[in-house]
C-alpha cells in the first residue's frame, strides 16, 4: 500500500513537472500486481489520462504513458468510459482529416492508438464490446496518416506493425476482414518507395502479417497479381516475403513465373540489386542441395559472367557470391571450372577472380605459393590479374595474395608478390585500388603478426627459423619500399599511399586487434619489438622523420593532415628531439611568411602538430612552453598588424598577412578542443572579436555596409591597394586582372575574411555560457553571407555557420548559447521579409542570403528539426499570403518578394540531407510549384520552375544513372503519388479537365510542368481491387489525355504519349487505338508515339501480337490514303516496316532534295538510312556510299557504315575495298573526319597498301596546321609506314612525337598518338633506329600521361614488342620499356641509339615554363601525374651497363 501510495504521489502532479521514471515505475507495478485495487487504478487511470490529454513534450514520454495507462486501464472500471471517449476522438480526427481539417488533437490520439497495441490490453481475458468500435476507427485513422507524409507517419506504420497482436484473438476481424485485407493490401503496395526513413522495413512486417490472414482463394489472387507486375522493387520485396511465408512451395513456383530472369535482370539495375538481392537469399534458403542451385541458376549466373555488363558482374560479387558459398562451400569449384569453358576474355578473368575472392575470405580456396613448378589454374590466374591493366582485377587479385585463413607462415614468393605489387601500384591514380591495396595489406600484416606470435617465435626448428629470417627480409625490403619511394618526390598518389603505407605498417606491427588478442598466448614481445632488437627496423631514422616533416610543406592538404596523423600516433619519442623540434619550428614561422596561402597552409599544419606535441608531452617545443605561449604569439602579431593598417601588398612582402597569423590561432584553438584542453583567453575575447569583426569586412568596401560591392568596384580596389603599396609593377596595363600582383591581393583579402570566419564559429564553442558572444560570432559570418559576392568567401563563410550551428543545436537546454540559432533565424527571416516587402533589389544585399538560410536550417542537429520546420512554414505561409504585384518597368532591376521566398525554399529542397523530412511539405510545395509557373511576372514563372525542377526528382523516386549502361529512372508511380498527395493529384486532374480552352498552345503550354510529372513516374504496378475502384476516374482522366495527344504542341503530345503508356495497361491502349477517331495529323502523330512506346516495351511479349498486327493493318490504311507528316512517317515506319531495298533508299535522297525544308524530313531519312545499313549486304554498301557523298549532310549517313564497318564481319574483302576507293577518290575527303576513321577502321581488317599513297598523305598532313579533322589519317599512315621513305618515315614519327606531347597537344590529340605509336610497334623491327627512338619516347610519354585512357591504350605498344598477348598495366609497361637489357635487344645493341634515346627521355624533364613570382600556378607542370624523379632513375639506370 505504501508503495501504491508513493506511485499514486509522483503521477499526481503537473505534466510538466512529471519525470518518466514515475511512469517507468508504475508500469512495472502493474506488471507485478496481483490482486486488484480498483479505487487505487482508477485514480492512476485518471492521473495518466489527463496527462495524456494535456501531453508530453517529448513524444517518446508520450508514448510510454500511454501504453502505462492501457496497461492499467483492465484494472479499473471505467474502461469503458475511457473508450468511449477515444472513440469519439478517433471519429473527430477522421472528420477533420476527411474535411482536411488541421487538429490539435493529433498528437494525442495517435500516442492512445499506439498505447492500445503496444500494451497487454488486447490480450487481457475479458473484454469489453466497445472495443470492437473502437478498433474499426482506428484502423482507418491509420491508414489515412500513414499515406500522409508527417511527423506521425513512422509511428502509424510502427502501431500497424502491431496489428499482429489481434492474430487469433476475438479482434482478428475487426482489423483483418476481408474488406480490411483489400485496403491494407493496397495501403502495402503505395508504400514500398516511401521516403520516410524506417518505413520500408515496417512496411514489410505489416505484409508479413496480412499474409498470415489471408484465405486460399484471396492468397492465389494476391500471388498472381504480384507475378504480374513488371520487376521494380515492390515486387522483389513482397515476392521475398510471399517466399519466406510458404517456404518448401515457392521451388515450384520458379520456373511458370521467370522468377530467375527477374532475380538476374535485378543485377544490371544499381536500384533493383539490393530488393532483389532479398529475393535471393529467400529463394536460397529453400534450396537445400548444390545441384538443386546449378539447376536453378548456373546457366543464368554464367551469362553474366561472361557478359559485357561489368556492374552486373560486380552485383553478384558483392550481393550474392559470399552468401552462395557459405551454402554451399564446393560452388565455386563449378563457377571457376565453367568460366574455364568460355572464351579468355577481360570480363571473364574479373568474373573468376571475383569467385576466388570471396572464396578465399571463407576459406575454401586451395593455393598453394610453395613452388611455381606446382601452380594450378588458380595461381596462374592470380599472377595475371596482380599485373593487368584493369585495376578492378588488380585490386581482386592483390586481395587473393594477401588473405589467409590459416595460421602457416607465408612463403618466399607471397613477399615478393606483395612488395612487387606494392611497388608497382604505390602511383596509381585510382583512388580504389590505392585504398583495396592498404586495406588488403593491413589484413595480411595483422595476420602475419597473429602467426609471428602464435607460431614462429614459439618454435626452434629449422623451419621455424628460416621463416623468421625471411619474416625479417620481406619486412626490411617493405619499410625500404617506402623510404626509396617517399624520398622520390613523385606525384601526390604517391606521397599519400606513402604516407599511409608507413602507418599501416607501424599499425600491423605494434598492435594486434580486439578479435585476435583471444588467439594469442604468453605475447613476450611484438613484431616491432623483434625487428627493433634485430636491428632491421629503419622506418625511425632522424634522416625519415626528416623527411615526414618535409611532407609538411606539400601544397596538398590530405597528404599534409596525415603525415601530421602519422607522427602524432607514432613518433612521440622521436618528435622529443631539439633539433627535430627546432627544424619544425623554424620550418613553420619560414611558411607562415610566405607570400602564398598553400605555403600558408603548409606552416599551419605544422603549427598544429607543434600544438599538440605541447598538450601530448607537456614541455616546449623550440620557443613555446605551452599553448599559451603559441596563441599570445600569433595573436599579439595579429593585433599589431591590424592596428598598423599596413597596405595589404605590403603585409605580403613583409610576410604578416592577417590570414598566417588567423591560420595559427585556428589550429591552437582546434586542437585544444580536440584535446579538451582549457586554455584561457577570455581576457582577450571582447578585442578578439572585434578584430575579427573588422577584418571580416574586407570585401564590403561602400558606405552601406549593408550592400556588397560589385565586381568591378572589387577589382578597382585591388588595382588601388597595389597602385598604393609603391611597389614596381610592370609596364603592361593588365587588362585581364589575372597578373600574379592582382591574384595575390585578392587572394589575401578573401583568405582574412574565410579565416575571420572559421575563427568566429570556433569561439562560438568557447562562449556556451555567454549568449550574447556566441551570437556576435555568428553575426560577424552571417554579415559576410550578406555582403560579400566573392564564391570563396561565401562557400567558407557558409560552411563556417554551418559548424557553429551544429555545435549549438547539440548543447543541452542548460546552456545559454543553445537558443541562439532559433534567436538568430527568426531575425534573419524577420530581417529578409521587411527588406523585400520594400521592394528593394535583393541581390545587392549579397549572394549569399540564400546559402545563410540554408546553413542555418540544414546544420540543426536537435531532434524533430525545429529549425527547419519553422523555416519552412514562415515561407510557405508568406508565400501563401503574398499577393503578385502589378507589372513594373523597372522589374528587370528589382527582386520581387516572392520570387526571392521561392528561391530560398528551392535551395532547401535540394538539400539530400533533408529529404525525408521535406517529403512532409511535399504537397504544399509541389502546389506552390505549380501555382506561380503561370505568374505574369518572369522573376516569380522562373524561380516557381526551379522548384518544380527540384521536388519533381524527389517525388518520382527518380535515381540518377551510376552507370554508362544505366538510364535514370523514376520509382515512384501514379497511385503512389494519388494515394500520398490527395490534394496535388485532385489539383493536376482540375488542371487537366481544363485543358481544351480557346488559347488551345497557351493552356496546353501551362499543362507541361504537370504532364512532365506523370510521364516520368514509374510505370504503373497495382492490384486489381485498387483498379476497380478508381475505373471510373481512370476513364475521365483517359479522356483528357487522348484529347492532349491532338495538342499543336509537340512536346505535349510526346509526354501525353508517355502519361498514357505509364498508366494504363497495353490491352488498354491498343484498344483505345483501334478505335479512335483521328482528328488531324498532330493527333495521329501523339498516336504514333503513344504505340512507338508500346511496342518498344512489349515487343518480345507474344501475348499482344494479334493486337499489333491488326493497329498495322489500321495505320498502313491510314498512310496509303493520303499524305502525311514525316514525323508521323517516321514513327510508323519505325514501328512496322522491318526492311528496305536499295531503291527505298534512292527514293528517300531524292525526297530529301526535294523536301528539304520540311519539318522532320532529316530525321526520317536518317531513320530509314540507318535501318537500311544495319540490315543489307555488304555488296549493296558501295553503291549506297557513292549516292551518299553527294549529299550535303553525308557524314551522318557515314557514321552509320563506320558502326556497321566496326560491328559486323564481312567475308568478303572486296567490298571493304570498295568502300575505300569510293572514300578516297571523295573530293572532300580532306575536310571529312568520319571519311578517314572509316578508311582506318577497315585498314584493321584488310591491307589497303595497294589503295593508298601513303607519301601523299603525310604530306597533306605536314601541310595542315591543324590536323584535328583528318587526325585518323595519322594512325591510318602508321600502320603502312614500310610504304614511305627513311625520312618519311621519320618525319611522321615527328609529328606523332608532337602529338604525344601534353604540353601542347589536348587529350583527343594525344589519344590518336597512343593508337599511332602502337601501329608502329608492329613494324618496329624493320624501322631505322632513329625513329624507333623517337616511337620510343613517344610511349614513354604516352605510358605516363595524367589521363588514363591514355595510358592503357598505350601498354599494347609494349605488349607488341614483348610479343606478348596479357595487357599489362603502364606503370610496368613504363619500367620494362626502359630496361636496359630489353631496349639493347630492341635496338640491336646500337649503343649510339641507347645514347640518342636517353638524350630524346632527357628533353622530356625540360621545363618551358614562364616563371611568375606572384603566381606560382603558372609554373605548374600540365601533367601532375608524371614523375620526374622516376623518370630520371630509369634513365639513369639506362645510362648505367
Amino acid at each position: 500500500m505504501e508503495r501504491n501510495n508513493k506511485v499514486l504521489e509522483e503521477i499526481s502532479i503537473p505534466t510538466s513537472e512529471l519525470k518518466i521514471k514515475s511512469i517507468q515505475d508504475l508500469l512495472k507495478l502493474s506488471k507485478e500486481s496481483s490482486g486488484y485495487n480498483e479505487e487505487f487504478w482508477n485514480q492512476v487511470a485518471d492521473n495518466l489520462w489527463s496527462h495524456l490529454q494535456i501531453g508530453f513534450k517529448t513524444f517518446d514520454d508520450q508514448l510510454l504513458c500511454a501504453t502505462c495507462f492501457y496497461t492499467v486501464l483492465p484494472c479499473t472500471e471505467k474502461q469503458d468510459t475511457y473508450l468511449t471517449e477515444l472513440l469519439h476522438m478517433i471519429e473527430e480526427e477522421l472528420s477533420n482529416k476527411n474535411k482536411e481539417e488541421s487538429s490539435s488533437k493529433t498528437y494525442n490520439v495517435v500516442s492512445m492508438m499506439y498505447g492500445i497495441f503496444q500494451s497487454t490490453f488486447l490480450i487481457q481475458k475479458t473484454h469489453s464490446d466497445v472495443i470492437k468500435s473502437v478498433l474499426k476507427p482506428v484502423f482507418d485513422l491509420l491508414l489515412l496518416m500513414g499515406y500522409e507524409y508527417s511527423q506521425y507517419t513512422f509511428i502509424s506504420f510502427k502501431t500497424m506493425k502491431l496489428f499482429k497482436k489481434v492474430l487469433g484473438t476475438d479482434f482478428q476481424e475487426c482489423i483483418f476482414s476481408k474488406e480490411r485485407q483489400i485496403k491494407l493490401l493496397n495501403f502495402i503496395n503505395h508504400n514500398w518507395e516511401n521516403p520516410v526513413t524506417g518505413i520500408r522495413d515496417l512496411n514489410r512486417s505489416v505484409f508479413q502479417t496480412l499474409l498470415t490472414t489471408l484465405d486460399d482463394e484471396m492468397y492465389q489472387t494476391v500471388m498472381q497479381e504480384i507475378n504480374s507486375f513488371y520487376w521494380n522493387k515492390a515486387k522483389y520485396l513482397m515476392l521475398s516475403e510471399v517466399i519466406e511465408y510458404k517456404n518448401a512451395k515457392s521451388l515450384s513456383l520458379l520456373n511458370e513465373n521467370k522468377w530467375v530472369d527477374g532475380l538476374t535482370y535485378s543485377l544490371h539495375k544499381p536500384g533493383l540489386v539490393s530488393a532483389g538481392a532479398d529475393m535471393y537469399y529467400a529463394l536460397l534458403k529453400q534450396i537445400d542441395f548444390e545441384k538443386d542451385w546449378c539447376t536453378v541458376f548456373l546457366n543464368d549466373v554464367i551469362k553474366i559472367l561472361i557478359g559485357s555488363s561489368g556492374k552486373a558482374i560486380e552485383n553478384f560479387h558483392n550481393f550474392w557470391c559470399l552468401i552462395t558459398m557459405k551454402k554451399f562451400p564446393n560452388l565455386h569449384h563449378i563457377l571457376l571450372e565453367e568460366l574455364r569453358n568460355h572464351d579468355k576474355t577481360e570480363q571473364n578473368l574479373c568474373s573468376q577472380l571475383c569467385i576466388m575472392k570471396q572464396a578465399n575470405r571463407k576459406g575454401l580456396l586451395e593455393k598453394n605459393w610453395k613452388s611455381p613448378e606446382d601452380f594450378d589454374h588458380i595461381e596462374k590466374t592470380v599472377l595475371i590479374g596482380l599485373d593487368h591493366c584493369n585495376a578492378y582485377i588488380r585490386t581482386l587479385a592483390f586481395d587473393i595474395v594477401c588473405v589467409s585463413q590459416g595460421k602457416v607462415a607465408p612463403s618466399q614468393l607471397e613477399y615478393d608478390l606483395i612488395l612487387e605489387f606494392i611497388h608497382n601500384n604505390i602511383n596509381s591514380d585510382c583512388t580504389v585500388l590505392r585504398l583495396s591495396m592498404l586495406n588488403s595489406l593491413n589484413i595480411f600484416l595483422t595476420q602475419l603478426h597473429s602467426t609471428f606470435l602464435n607460431v614462429m617465435i614459439k618454435d626452434e626448428s629449422n623451419e621455424s627459423l628460416q621463416n623468421r629470417r625471411i619474416l625479417l627480409e620481406f619486412c626490411t625490403k617493405l619499410q625500404n619500399s617506402v623510404i626509396t619511394s617517399i624520398n622520390l618526390n613523385g606525384n601526390y598518389q604517391r606521397k599519400i599511399t606513402c604516407v599511409k603505407l608507413c602507418s599501416t605498417i607501424i599499425s600491423c606491427f605494434s598492435e594486434i586487434p580486439n578479435k585476435r588478442r583471444g588467439q594469442i598466448r604468453n605475447m613476450n614481445m611484438t613484431l616491432i619489438e623483434y625487428v627493433k632488437e634485430k636491428e632491421c627496423w629503419v622506418l625511425s631514422t632522424d634522416d625519415f622523420v626528416l623527411k615526414l616533416i618535409s611532407l609538411l610543406k606539400d601544397p596538398t592538404d590530405d597528404v599534409r593532415e596525415n603525415v601530421v596523423k602519422l607522427l602524432l600516433n607514432h613518433y612521440s619519442e622521436e618528435l622529443k628531439n631539439p633539433n627535430i623540434n627546432q627544424h619544425l619550428v623554424n620550418g613553420a614561422l619560414k611558411s607562415m611568411r610566405s607570400k602564398f596561402f598553400y605555403e600558408i597552409s603548409c606552416g599551419q599544419s605544422m603549427f598544429k602538430l607543434i600544438t599538440n606535441l605541447v598538450i601530448k608531452h607537456k614541455h616546449s617545443i623550440g620557443q613555446y612552453k605551452n599553448v599559451e605561449d603559441i596563441f599570445y604569439f600569433a595573436y599579439n602579431e595579429l593585433i599589431s598588424e591590424h592596428k598598423a593598417k599596413t597596405n595589404i601588398m605590403k603585409s605580403i612582402e613583409m610576410g604578416k598577412q592577417l590570414h598566417s597569423f588567423m591560420n595559427i590561432l585556428l589550429v591552437v584553438l582546434e586542437t585544444c578542443i580536440a584535446n579538451s584542453y582549457k586554455i584561457d583567453i577570455n581576457g582577450v575575447m571582447s578585442e578578439f572579436v572585434e578584430v575579427l569583426e573588422s577584418i571580416s569586412n574586407q570585401f564590403a568596401w561602400e558606405e552601406d555596409s549593408s550592400t556588397s560591392s560589385d565586381f568591378s568596384k572589387m577589382s578597382d580596389m585591388v588595382e588601388n591597394i597595389i597602385d598604393n603599396s609603391g611597389l614596381t609593377v610592370s609596364d603592361e596595363i593588365d587588362e585581364t586582372k589575372i597578373s600574379g600582383f592582382h591574384q595575390i591581393v585578392l587572394n589575401s583579402l578573401w583568405l582574412n575574411v574565410k579565416a575571420s570566419c572559421d575563427l568566429s564559429s570556433l569561439l562560438v564553442q568557447l562562449n556556451v555560457d555567454n549568449d550574447v558572444m556566441a551570437e556576435k560570432c555568428l553575426n560577424i559570418i552571417t554579415h559576410v553571407l550578406e555582403t560579400s559576392r566573392h564564391k570563396g568567401a561565401i562557400e567558407a563563410a557558409g560552411a563556417s555557420l554551418g559548424k557553429g550551428i551544429q555545435f549549438l543545436t547539440s548543447l543541452p537546454e542548460e546552456y545559454k548559447a543553445s537558443e541562439v540559432p532559433n534567436t538568430l533565424l527568426k531575425c534573419k527571416l524577420n530581417d529578409l521579409i521587411s527588406e523585400t516587402n520594400k521592394m528593394a533589389s535583393i541581390t545587392r544585399r549579397g549572394a549569399g542570403l540564400s546559402i545563410m538560410v540554408h546553413r542555418i536550417v540544414s546544420s540543426d542537429m536537435k531532434k524533430g528539426k525545429p529549425l527547419f520546420h519553422y523555416f519552412i512554414n514562415t515561407l510557405l505561409d508568406i508565400c501563401n499570403s503574398t499577393k503578385d504585384t502589378p507589372k513594373r518597368n523597372d522589374e528587370n532591376q528589382i527582386d520581387l518578394p516572392k520570387a526571392i521566398y521561392i528561391h530560398f525554399l528551392t535551395r532547401i529542397v535540394t538539400d539530400s540531407g533533408l529529404a525525408s523530412d521535406m517529403m512532409f511539405y511535399f504537397a504544399k510545395l509541389a502546389e506552390l510549384a505549380f501555382g506561380n509557373l503561370t505568374s505574369a511576372h518572369w522573376q516569380i514563372r522562373n524561380a516557381a520552375l526551379q522548384l518544380y525542377g527540384a521536388l519533381i526528382p524527389k517525388q518520382i523516386g527518380e535515381k540518377k544513372a551510376s552507370g554508362s549502361d544505366e538510364q535514370t529512372t523514376a520509382t515512384v508511380a501514379c497511385d503512389e503519388l494519388r494515394t500520398h498527395s490527395p490534394k496535388l493529384w485532385k489539383y493536376i486532374m482540375q488542371q487537366l479537365k481544363l485543358s481544351n480552352q480557346p488559347d488551345m498552345v497557351q493552356s496546353h503550354s501551362n499543362l507541361v510542368p504537370i504532364l512532365n510529372l506523370l510521364a516520368n513516374s514509374a510505370k504503373r504496378y497495382n492490384f486489381s481491387f485498387d483498379m476497380q475502384n478508381q475505373e471510373t476516374a481512370d476513364e475521365d482522366l483517359l479522356k483528357c489525355l487522348l484529347l492532349l495527344l491532338n495538342s499543336p504542341i509537340h512536346t505535349v503530345r510526346r509526354l501525353t504519349a508517355k502519361c498514357i503508356f505509364n498508366i494504363y495497361d497495353v490491352q488498354k491502349i491498343c484498344s483505345v487505338l483501334l478505335n479512335h477517331v483521328f482528328l488531324a495529323e498532330n493527333d495521329l502523330h501523339g498516336s504514333l508515339i503513344l504505340l512507338s512506346l508500346c511496342q518498344k516495351y512489349y515487343v518480345l511479349n507474344e501475348a499482344y501480337k494479334e493486337e499489333f498486327k491488326q493497329l498495322k493493318h489500321r495505320f498502313e490504311k491510314i498512310f496509303s490514303s493520303g499524305n502525311h507528316s514525316y514525323l508521323s512517317k517516321t514513327l510508323f515506319e519505325d514501328i512496322f516496316i522491318n526492311s528496305y531495298i536499295l531503291e527505298d533508299m534512292a527514293a528517300t535522297i531524292l525526297e530529301i532534295i526535294s523536301s528539304v525544308h520540311l519539318p522532320g524530313v532529316d530525321l526520317w531519312a536518317e531513320a530509314r538510312m540507318k535501318k537500311y545499313i544495319k540490315l543489307s549486304e555488304w555488296n549493296e554498301i558501295p553503291n549506297l556510299l557513292q549516292i551518299i557523298l553527294k549529299l550535303s549532310n553525308y557524314e551522318k549517313y557515314c557514321e552509320f557504315i563506320l558502326i556497321k564497318v566496326k560491328e559486323q564481319k564481312c567475308s568478303d574483302t572486296d567490298h571493304l575495298l570498295n568502300i575505300v576507293d569510293i572514300l578516297l577518290s571523295f573530293e572532300k575527303k580532306y575536310y571529312s573526319s568520319i571519311t578517314w576513321k572509316i578508311i582506318y577502321d577497315i585498314s584493321l581488317q584488310t591491307d589497303l597498301s595497294n589503295h593508298l599513297d601513303i607519301a601523299k598523305l603525310l604530306k597533306v598532313v605536314e601541310e595542315r596546321q591543324s590536323v584535328y579533322i583528318i587526325r585518323f589519317m595519322i594512325p591510318l599512315m602508321a600502320r603502312n609506314i614500310m610504304y614511305l621513305q627513311k625520312d618519311g618515315q621519320l618525319s611522321l614519327v615527328q609529328i606523332i612525337r608532337k602529338l604525344s606531347n601534353f604540353e601542347i597537344s589536348d587529350v583527343d590529340m594525344r589519344y590518336i598518338a597512343a593508337i599511332a605509336n602502337n601501329e608502329l610497334a608492329n613494324e618496329f623491327d624493320n624501322l631505322p633506329d632513329s625513329v624507333k627512338v623517337i616511337t620510343i619516347k613517344c610511349a614513354i610519354m604516352l605510358l605516363q600521361d595524367e589521363d588514363e585512357d591514355v595510358r592503357n591504350k598505350s601498354v599494347l605498344y609494349y605488349c607488341k614488342l614483348s610479343k606478348q598477348e596479357r595487357v599489362i598495366q603502364p606503370y610496368i609497361c613504363l619500367n620494362n620499356i626502359l630496361n636496359r637489357q630489353f631496349l639493347y635487344n630492341k635496338l640491336n645493341g646500337s649503343q649510339h641509339s641507347m645514347n640518342e634515346l636517353v638524350k630524346e627521355l632527357s628533353n622530356i624533364l625540360q621545363s618551358n615554363h614562364n616563371i611568375d613570382e606572384y603566381n606560382p600556378f603558372a609554373n605548374d607542370s600540365k601533367n601532375i601525374y608524371l614523375e620526374p624523379d622516376v623518370l630520371k632513375q630509369l634513365i639513369k639506370n639506362l645510362k648505367t651497363p
